[in-house]
């Protein structure tokens, strides 16, 4: 955590440059290039002084595996987002739609479990009037700061990246974007070299929200979901490569001359015609080299067990998960489910940051402070809620859901536990149409059937 101390609502440029250039961000290279499979400890891996010794470098992308059966698994179905004030909450999901919140989530989702944490930025479009945008940023070039209070509390972000000219790569610019409240300073310096003295009169500007508008998902560990496990998939990497290389050195099948020696023009000649010409008494045999195939095997099978066991994320092909019930999965699941439930936490904790931040635009609230907002307006409190990427005994759930429908809960209760109904509100709709529609059939049947009453034209006679 990068803490500091602003002077009249701002930091020097000093201090700016000296947090660019002193702010380790390499770890997010590093995470991405096992992300991507490009893990760089095999790939960076020296090369052997004989040339003609085999360098395989093999990396297995159980990173990207693990990131990813995470991520789907927690954010694959919609968020949802429900307050008791169906106004507030229509207008809030218009904002999430201008902002295409789902694609938004899944990104988010992603750097979270692949980094350890994400950050969202805020910012108006020229057209957009007063409805808040935002977009994920890299976290390679953003800089949260924070203040020194006991529950420190964010007072600035620096964005930084570069710029190169179209015509010519060589030409940069690196443009620096310093946030605090209301206020947002813009530096932009020729080159990559940054210093107070690069670093001219800054061009400054409001920026509309009331507070820094950046939300950062995570906590102070900010590990990922392979940060602890990163060492054990270069130890497959390297066995791996190891294994290759020694069916690659042909190694393991020396031929051997015997009773006859070789000038060095006629080991050329044998390896251009494949032909050996041996005297009577000479004999030819191989030198095999033994590789202990299940040694390496079980060293393998140890490593990628490691890797499930201690990241906490199941191997979903192995064969103890095959054809199994709904409910024993779950059982199976509960050491997953804790690490997914940390991720989980901390997704709502930001994404409840990012109510507020949209709140306070929304209401015109320069002074906004959660608490005491929604203890004056509890209709607005949002529940953010997310469903896990799970196969369902969906025949069992509609069993369990017409228990409770018998037990005399709602049936707005009832249909939110069936998986099959997306949209509670909407099912419920269908519901009260499809009784109207019945119940005009039934009138106008009942109509129909009525014995006609002639008694008046009757009596008239």
């Amino acid at each position: 955590m990068i803490q500091e101390n602003l002077v009249d609502g701002k930091m020097s440029a000093e201090t700016i440059a000296y947090l660019i250039n002193n702010t380790d961000l390499s770890k997010f290279s590093e995470n991405n290039s096992y992300f991507t499979g490009n893990n760089p400890t095999i790939l960076t891996k020296d090369d052997p002084d004989d040339s003609t010794y085999p360098n395989n470098k093999v990396p297995i992308p159980y990173g990207r595996k693990i990131a990813l059966t995470t991520k789907n698994y927690m954010f694959s179905k919609p968020v949802q987002y429900v307050a008791q004030d169906q106004a507030y909450t229509e207008k809030l999901k218009s904002i999430f739609s201008i902002n295409s919140n789902q694609v938004k989530v899944n990104s988010i989702g992603e750097d979270l479990v692949v980094y350890g944490v994400a950050y969202k930025m805020f910012y108006f479009g020229e057209n957009d009037g007063k409805n808040p945008r935002y977009a994920k940023i890299d976290g390679d070039e953003i800089i949260p700061v924070y203040s020194y209070d006991i529950e420190p509390k964010l007072i600035a972000a620096i964005r930084f990246y570069v710029i190169k000219d179209v015509l010519d790569s060589s030409k940069t610019k690196t443009i620096i974007e310093v946030y605090y409240k209301l206020m947002q300073d813009k530096y932009i310096v020729n080159g990559e070299t940054i210093n107070d003295h690069t670093m001219l009169t800054p061009e400054e500007k409001t920026h509309g929200y009331y507070d820094v508008p950046l939300v950062v998902y995570g906590d102070r560990y900010q590990i990922g979901v392979f940060d602890t496990v990163k060492k054990i998939i270069d130890g497959i990497d390297s066995i791996t490569s190891t294994d290759l290389n020694e069916i690659e050195k042909f190694e393991l099948a020396y031929l051997i001359l015997k009773g006859q020696k070789l000038d060095p023009s006629d080991v050329d000649k044998i390896k251009e015609t494949r032909v050996f010409e041996i005297d009577e008494l000479a004999s030819l045999e191989y030198l095999t080299k033994q590789i202990d195939n299940d040694f390496n095997g079980s060293i393998l099978d140890f490593l990628v067990s490691q890797v499930h066991k201690q990241s906490g994320v199941p191997d979903f092909d192995a064969k103890e998960f095959a054809a199994e019930s709904g409910v024993a999965l779950l059982y199976k699941l509960m050491g997953f489910e804790n690490l997914a439930s940390s991720y989980e936490n901390l997704f709502q904790q930001g994404e409840a940051e990012s109510i507020d931040v949209i709140n306070a635009v929304m209401f015109n609230l320069a002074d906004y402070e959660r608490a005491s907002f929604y203890e004056k307006n509890k209709t607005l409190e949002v529940t953010v809620s997310m469903s896990r990427n799970l196969p369902e005994d969906i025949l069992n759930n509609i069993a369990i859901a017409k228990g409770m429908k018998d037990l005399g809960i709602s049936m707005e209760t009832v249909l939110d536990y069936v998986s099959v109904v997306d949209d509670v509100e909407e099912e419920l709709a269908r519901v009260d149409a499809d009784k109207e529609k019945n119940m005009a059939m039934f009138n106008a049947s009942t109509l129909a059937n009525e014995p006609v009453d002639d008694t008046e034209g009757q009596d008239a006679e």
